[in-house]
């Protein structure tokens, strides 16, 4: 998935997908701490509609894995971390390969965890708070488009 190379139609495609989709959410995240609900079956059915992740067999299952582990830990945890956050990189498994989203999603964590560090430094949040961690994942995919 590189910005340079999105001169075919598919990988446009799953840029505009990715983009338009963790932006949506984005928005809603910092907004309501919520995924907006209805985004997910109209992204997965434009996803399939336009063929994007189609064609890589059985190791695509595997790019559901993260997003599965999210959701597994996040009823362990009793909630700490969000179900929209599972929902969110499960869906990423719709258009990338298990690499990118094993990528996405570490550089998700990382920018939360350093966003984090920042508002426990300037005293503006304490360590059991939460925050927004969808726009963290927006930013990893814009930055990993970028770079990539």
């Amino acid at each position: 998935m590189n910005a340079a190379d999105a001169g075919n139609g598919g990988e446009m495609a799953k840029i505009i997908w990715l983009i338009s989709f963790l932006g949506v959410n984005s928005i809603q995240d910092i907004r309501c701490r919520r995924v907006w609900l209805p985004s997910f079956p109209l992204f997965l059915a434009a996803g399939i509609y336009l063929g994007i992740g189609q064609g890589r067999g059985a190791s695509q299952l595997a790019a559901f894995l993260p997003g599965l582990f999210l959701l597994a830990a996040g009823k362990v945890t009793k909630g700490a971390i969000g179900i929209g956050d599972g929902l969110t990189v499960l869906m990423l498994g719709v258009c990338c390969s298990p690499g990118e989203v094993c990528e996405i999603v570490l550089a998700a964590l990382m920018l939360g965890a350093g966003w984090a560090m920042i508002l426990l430094i300037i005293k503006k949040k304490g360590y059991r708070q939460e925050f927004p961690w969808i726009p963290c994942l927006f930013l990893a995919c814009v930055i990993r488009m970028v770079t990539v």
